[in-house]
């Protein structure tokens, strides 16, 4: 540590919190990303994607 770096710039401590983020969307069926489902464990190891209008997900028991 250089004695001359200070301390951390942190900003000012008056400023207003920033604004929350808005809930991602899918960019395939523009609904929630909450709402989908996502398999990591899929086939060969990839990542799958259960948009919540397919039949996969709507079969899917609740709180899974």
């Amino acid at each position: 540590m250089y004695l001359w770096e200070g301390p951390a710039q942190l900003g000012d401590p008056g400023e207003a919190p920033p604004e929350p983020k808005a809930q991602p969307v899918c960019p395939l069926c523009d609904a929630l990303m909450s709402a989908h489902r996502i398999n990591r464990d899929g086939p060969s190891g990839r990542t799958l994607l259960h948009c919540p209008g397919t039949a996969a997900a709507r079969h899917q028991e609740p709180g899974a």
